[in-house]
């Protein structure tokens, strides 16, 4: 374990790396002024923003100081408006101001409550990369030049409090159990085809990244760690408008992505769509370290098994979006939206996954030697649509929403596996695994909301239910003279279904002195059946519980920017799909992974205080207990030498740390985001009939410099660092990773070019190790995670277009427990 002084001085050595860049420019033009009240008083911290006056562009920002003044320097040729802003107050715009190489004071802008209202101007200004609002943080995606041309995993990676292991799996401040969810839509899929999901997914189309700690009533009550949203980008402009962007990458393999969105209004119809294609070569370098010793690991060392498997896979992947808006009425919109992706991994052409095991001697000689040669070769075709009313009864937000989904999920894999004696050539053997997986999920829920004006109030209710189908047949082939011969042994076909029914009601109200609350109550009833047609077994369970929320919060101060918010809530994590299935997946002959269809589904009660100091720095506490946790275990049979990995109802998990948000300007061309937490996981349970009592700490800290600088020129520096942490029961050692970006806009800022590095000191490298009772293994990992990126983006067409309604259909956590080979 690494002391808290090694660590800080880690994390301080990563901070001076990050922020050692000092700049300067030659000064030419510049603006100054004053913001004051309707008295006359000069007024703080108001947004004061600089545009140009031929197309309303936003040039620069700055926040006035405690005498009312603001200055805008660095200021190339031409003419400009001051817009001055403050939530509450009408917004006050300077006169058109010309510059050509000299400075300007601008009259007192003034923001009165009621008067003239001043000529409209659209404005949109930029947004930090990490907000911490009351109830989320949020990652601006779209404002981070190192995510351009990146996947949705790797943004993950960099959002605060975010953990990605070496295989793809989601933290959420050191607890397993994220939700995903897709413009409020979860999906309901295994942690694999999460993965593989996300992987797919291109940065260049997600706007921000919502991150919910402690979710309400109205959501599903899944994931123990709470709750991640992505949002997708929409056009908020007016008329016919869309978007190309393309992507090269290179690392030690090639990567591309590119993606065209469309988007038309006319009249009460908004028709829209969009289009992803991405191909790339991954690889991925893994060894496993094992010892072998006898009296169950009390004894001395028998054998020595050293693994190395290194594997190529040429993915390429398609997605589209597409869908229908109609106003019926001022009141009441319908629409359709449809999603879809398709592709695969061949492996045929770069020899697949080459696991070579040597096994040694106690005296450190070579026993034998392994190859394992295998060429997965998947696919994947996914497809779910959603149709949704909105109806809004009256000013007040009396409102009822209706959403109806289906989707429908096909992954197939044909992988050749052979392995050879390299000491005798001889095959042990020559197989051929034919694996097809079929999901189909339906579901309906509704959302009701009657706002209380005079009592300051607002009464939610509302219902769902859900269908799931699966059918996971897995088949064996052993290849003997040329023929297939069918293994029964290990062949197995897996029908599943689950049928989840849930209501909720959800209560909230504003009170004197700036005090508010909310509290909910959800209630989900579970059916599911299990059947293994193969070997003739199945299982059957049906359970109702109640999950209740409470949120009580304080604000004050000017404009209420300070605030404090305590909340409760209790979660429900189901085990997915896979991790039922009873049949192995095998990386050699000593090394496989096995569902369990004896776990069942952990529970968590959840707690968090965040206070936040005008509106910006954010300190969040939170604890968290969790009962039969579902953790990933390795278990090993010393006879056979085998080693495999299933999940079970392991332990309690108490958890509990400390997060802070700090977004500092340095200078104003100069903008500093650092978002840290320290948490700890308290385990009791048994494992391999012992008693297990585990402490492990873990800090993380995310990084991020942004530069604005003349000639509409952005850059960045950013990073992240995670100490050794716990996945599993497995402990991984520290890690960081550092990358730099560029921006340029061209063409009246439709045309944006991004040059970016992503992990430049290659650092990004799983090391962990796991010593208890008979197991002791240590496992090392890395891929292509550093690479060059540059990204052209272009937009075209009427930029005054609104765009497509945001939805949040009803099949989200159904769709996020399935298991994609994407």
């Amino acid at each position: 374990m690494k002391s808290t002084t090694s660590v800080m001085k880690k994390l301080f050595a990563l901070f001076f790396t990050l922020t050692f860049a000092t700049l300067s420019f030659a000064q030419s033009g510049k603006i100054n002024g004053r913001v004051v009240a309707a008295d006359g008083k000069a007024m703080e911290f108001v947004t004061v923003t600089l545009h140009r006056v031929k197309d309303t562009a936003l040039v620069k920002g700055a926040i006035t100081d405690a005498t009312g003044n603001y200055e805008f320097d660095l200021l190339k040729n031409g003419q400009y408006l001051v817009v001055a802003q403050q939530v509450g107050l009408k917004k006050a715009t300077s006169t058109p101001l010309s510059i050509s190489d000299n400075t300007l004071t601008v009259n007192d802008l003034k923001l009165i409550e009621d008067g003239q209202t001043l000529k409209a101007v659209t404005i949109t200004a930029q947004k930090p990369f990490i907000e911490q609002q009351i109830d989320k943080t949020v990652v601006n995606v779209e404002n981070s030049i190192v995510s351009a041309g990146s996947t949705a995993l790797e943004v993950l990676e960099k959002s605060p409090g975010v953990v990605v292991d070496n295989e793809g799996r989601i933290q959420l401040r050191g607890k397993d159990g994220v939700r995903i969810m897709v413009d409020g839509k979860p999906s309901q899929l295994s942690a694999d085809q999460l993965t593989n999901l996300l992987r797919n997914m291109n940065a260049n189309q997600i706007l921000r990244i919502e991150i919910i700690t402690n979710p309400s009533a109205k959501y599903d009550a899944a994931g123990n760690a709470g709750i991640i949203n992505i949002v997708m980008k929409k056009n908020q402009l007016y008329g016919t408008n869309g978007q190309f962007s393309t992507t090269y990458g290179q690392g030690i393999y090639y990567k591309t992505f590119n993606s065209l969105s469309l988007n038309y209004r006319q009249g009460a119809w908004n028709v829209f769509g969009s289009y992803n294609y991405n191909n790339r070569m991954n690889f991925n370098d893994n060894s496993i370290t094992r010892i072998f010793r006898a009296d169950n690991g009390k004894g001395a060392v028998t054998d020595s098994f050293v693994q190395n498997a290194y594997s190529r896979n040429p993915r390429h992947g398609n997605s589209w979006r597409g869908g229908v808006d109609y106003n019926l009425s001022k009141k009441t919109t319908i629409g359709v939206l449809f999603n879809g992706s398709f592709g695969g991994i061949n492996t045929n052409q770069t020899r697949g996954t080459e696991n070579l095991t040597t096994i040694y001697r106690p005296d450190g000689s070579i026993n034998s030697q392994l190859l394992t040669l295998s060429t997965p070769n998947d696919y994947w075709n996914e497809f779910s649509g959603n149709a949704n009313l909105k109806h809004t009864f009256d000013s007040t937000g009396r409102e009822l929403t209706v959403d109806l989904d289906y989707s429908k999920y096909n992954n197939g894999n044909d992988e050749a596996f052979r392995i050879t004696n390299l000491n005798s050539s001889d095959a042990v053997r020559n197989q051929q695994n034919l694996t097809e997986a079929k999901f189909n999920i339906a579901s309906a829920k509704f959302d009701y909301t009657q706002p209380l004006s005079k009592n300051k109030a607002k009464f939610d209710f509302g219902g769902k239910t859900s269908f799931v189908q699966s059918d996971n047949d897995i088949k064996f082939y052993n290849i003997v003279g040329g023929a297939k011969i069918i293994d029964k042994n290990i062949t197995n076909d897996f029908l599943y279904k689950e049928n989840i029914n849930a209501a909720y009601v959800n209560w909230q109200q504003e009170l004197p002195q700036g005090l508010s609350y909310q509290v909910g109550l959800r209630v989900e009833n579970t059916n599911i059946t299990g059947q293994q047609i193969t070997i003739d077994t199945s299982f059957e369970r049906h359970y109702t519980d109640f999950f209740p929320t409470a949120f009580v919060q304080k604000k004050w101060g000017k404009k209420d920017k300070n605030a404090i918010r305590l909340g409760y809530s209790r979660r429900i994590d189901r085990p997915n799909y896979e991790n039922l299935n009873p049949f192995r997946h095998f990386l050699d002959q000593y090394t496989f992974q096995i569902g369990n269809p004896n776990l069942t589904p952990q529970y968590s009660n959840n707690v968090d205080l965040t206070y936040t100091f005008m509106g910006a720095l954010s300190i969040s506490v939170n604890y968290g207990k969790t009962t039969d946790v579902m953790n990933e275990v390795l278990k090993q049979d010393d006879d056979a030498k085998q080693t495999f990995i299933t999940r079970e109802n392991l332990a309690t998990r108490q958890n509990y740390g400390v997060s802070v948000n700090i977004p500092a300007p340095i200078k104003k061309w100069w903008f500093l985001n650092v978002n840290s937490g320290y948490n700890v996981n308290h385990f009791e349970g048994r494992y391999l009939n012992s008693d297990l009592v585990l402490d492990v700490p873990q800090f993380s800290a995310n990084v991020q410099n942004r530069f604005t600088l003349p000639k509409d020129v952005s850059a960045e520096i950013s990073g992240f660092y995670i100490s050794q942490i716990q996945q599993g029961l497995i402990l991984s050692e520290p890690m960081y990773g550092v990358n730099l970006g560029v921006s340029k806009q061209l063409l009246d800022r439709r045309l944006t070019l991004r040059l970016n590095a992503q992990d430049i000191f290659f650092t990004q490298k799983f090391r962990g190790y796991q010593k208890y009772e008979n197991l002791d293994i240590k496992i090392k990992g890395f891929g292509d995670s550093r690479q060059v990126r540059f990204t052209a983006s272009y937009r075209f067409g009427n930029q005054k277009v609104q765009g497509e309604r945001r939805r949040s259909g009803g099949a989200s956590d159904e769709q996020n427990r399935i298991q994609k080979n994407g």
